[in-house]
């Protein structure tokens, strides 16, 4: 684990702002070569296929220049003996020079295996160094020998290694005095040193050693509607005790359903099948006697076969309990179904009862809780995207409000394989599918549409307001003809991924700031609504605020910045398959579930018949 800092130079609404946090890199020990090595002695027949899905589109680590490139393409018919036509400075000629001659010559890089592939990345535009109009230069691509390449990040299986997990986050998870004391110190170091003087005072510059204090305001704490309310503690803004003791708002029952188990689990899945009735119980909602199918021999192909055999039209549920997580059957089955999750330790087997129960009821339409929410005939919509690096293809996903709760969902998740013109035409499909079930709904067409946009830098903002918002304010303006001009229309942009952090001052500590605390002021940028919550809590390590940026806003929305950071807190409490807030509101994440789970796992648009529920829970 490798830590370091990461640094941007903002404008604000104060001064010019240093953002800066603490970072950590994982470099693994093995080479890329050396995945290659270990996937052909474990699948010879299908390695070339394996290796590139697993490869491409990771970032790896070069030490003999210490820089990361993304693999693009393995180019599997060519070598490091093989030839490139290379300029040398002294003889002033061109000259034929093999990738692993160059490694040699240039880094004292040798190469030990002649036959491996060669990777290629393609040049980031932000490392082209500009022309004098002020474009980028063109560059060819970077061609890279495995052996040379090391692994970074964590992989599936090792997010799934508890005792790794919990490993690294004692050198990842920082508690608040800690991080601040780090930073403060590396400011400070800056501030010290002459070169950064030097090259600072050039632009009249100097970097401040404290961080900056800013007054924030603490929104009040929800209370959120089950059978009974629940008053939701302010230091910790979540509801699980409340669980056991509460029937949903809103339960479905489950009438119809088949459980599909392993024939060697069959006493953990007799146990669960129990536990599942007693907690639907204590929820409000029940579960039919269940068709019971046990697959006698572990295979993906008996799984789906098993499954595909039973399905008929009036059931509701499909549960399997799958004796691990191998993500190739995960992906057949979610092709047919939804199904649940797997459980492994039968001390909590009624604490995932009761979740899975809620999650199941949720998914055929019930509603968990809800937060009192004043606003009429709104819509609310959420939109993520997810890319495929490797088929060049994006998963829009994108749920919009059908009831004044807001928590029930039409889902829309068009896969885009061509350019702009190809999402906005598909954006107008969703959008007027969308309508039409609202107005099935409640009688009428939403006079207020409050878009979330997930998943947009900085430097998207200017290009998503004046292509994506302008295509989708005509498309809604075909929509609603010439009752557009009664329309509020606001789009709001959200970003998880900041280098700014917030620490709360008691006395002499620092802690993490409560949920529902907002800073709409000093570290805000210029020429924008915008503001930072932080709504989550987080019991190890520091909290990271998410940043909204309100970048338009048709017929005033009737809605003021400060009931939009009410009404983003409120929507954090929405997310059913969490008692508790989350760090965005909940269709952002709902949306960010969809387009996963059609990019992930699916790689195609679900049914519509199930596109009115939340399937993706």
């Amino acid at each position: 684990v490798w830590p370091g800092f990461e640094m941007a130079i903002k404008p604000s609404d104060g001064p010019l702002m240093l953002h800066v946090d603490v970072s950590h890199k994982i470099i693994h020990m093995s080479t890329v070569l050396d995945v290659m090595y270990d996937m052909y002695n474990r699948n010879p027949g299908n390695f070339q296929a394996a290796a590139t899905d697993a490869l491409v589109g990771q970032i790896v680590l070069t030490r003999h220049n210490n820089k990361t490139y993304r693999i693009d393409a393995i180019e599997w018919d060519k070598r490091v003996t093989e030839t490139f036509p290379r300029y040398n400075k002294s003889t002033r000629q061109s000259e034929e020079i093999s990738l692993a001659q160059y490694f040699a010559q240039t880094y004292n890089v040798n190469l030990s295996d002649s036959e491996q592939p060669i990777l290629m990345s393609k040049p980031r535009k932000r490392d082209l160094p500009p022309t004098k109009g002020g474009r980028r230069e063109q560059a060819e691509n970077v061609l890279l020998p495995p052996e040379v390449c090391f692994m970074t990040g964590l992989t599936d299986e090792m997010r799934a290694d508890r005792n790794l997990m919990k490993d690294l986050a004692t050198f990842t998870r920082i508690d608040p005095s800690t991080r601040c004391g780090k930073l403060v110190k590396f400011a400070s170091t800056m501030a010290q040193n002459r070169e950064c003087q030097r090259v600072l005072g050039e632009f009249g510059l100097a970097v401040a050693p404290n961080a900056v204090e800013a007054t924030a305001r603490q929104l009040a704490p929800e209370t959120v509607q089950m059978t009974k309310p629940i008053r939701v503690d302010p230091e910790r803004a979540d509801w699980d005790n409340a669980l056991k003791g509460n029937g949903m708002f809103q339960p479905v029952n489950c009438k119809n359903w088949i459980f599909v188990y392993s024939q060697r689990d069959e006493q953990a899945a007799a146990d669960f099948c129990q536990k599942l009735s007693r907690a639907s119980q204590s929820l409000g909602m029940s579960f039919g006697e269940p068709y019971v199918l046990a697959v006698a021999q572990d295979r993906d192909q008996l799984w789906v076969k098993t499954i595909e055999e039973n399905i008929d039209q009036g059931l509701d549920l499909v549960f399997c309990l799958l004796p691990s997580n191998k993500k190739q059957r995960y992906d057949s089955i979610k092709r047919l179904c939804v199904l649940t999750k797997t459980i492994r330790n039968p001390a909590k087997v009624m604490s995932v009862a009761t979740k899975v129960a809620l999650q199941i009821s949720c998914k055929l339409g019930g509603v968990a809780w809800a937060v009192s929410i004043p606003m009429k005939r709104t819509m609310i919509v959420g939109m993520d995207t997810y890319h495929d690096k490797r088929q060049s293809v994006s998963v829009q996903g994108i749920v919009f409000s059908l009831n004044e709760t807001f928590t029930q969902y039409y889902s829309y998740s068009p896969i885009v394989k061509g350019g702009k013109a190809e999402l906005h035409n598909r954006l107008e499909v969703g959008f007027n599918l969308a309508l039409q079930k609202f107005r099935e709904k409640n009688g009428d067409l939403p006079t207020r549409i409050i878009l979330y946009r997930d998943g947009v830098g900085d430097s998207m903002l200017e290009e998503v307001k004046n292509s994506e918002l302008l295509q989708l304010k005509q498309s809604l303006s075909k929509i609603y003809g010439e009752r557009m001009s009664s329309l509020g229309f606001k789009a709001i942009v959200v970003k998880k991924l900041v280098s700014s952090r917030m620490f709360r001052k008691q006395g002499s500590q620092l802690r993490n700031p409560a949920p529902g605390t907002v800073l709409d002021d000093v570290i805000t940028m210029p020429n924008f609504v915008d503001f930072f919550l932080v709504s989550q809590y987080v019991n190890q390590g520091t909290v990271t605020p998410t940043h909204y940026n309100m970048i338009e806003d048709v017929n005033d929305a009737n809605i003021k910045p400060d009931q939009v950071q009410q009404l983003t807190y409120k929507l954090t409490h929405l997310y059913f398959n969490w008692p508790g807030t989350i760090r965005v509101p909940a269709p952002c994440h709902y949306a960010h579930r969809l387009a996963y789970l059609v990019g992930q796992n699916l790689m195609e648009e679900p049914s519509p018949q199930i596109c009115d529920r939340l399937f993706f829970l």
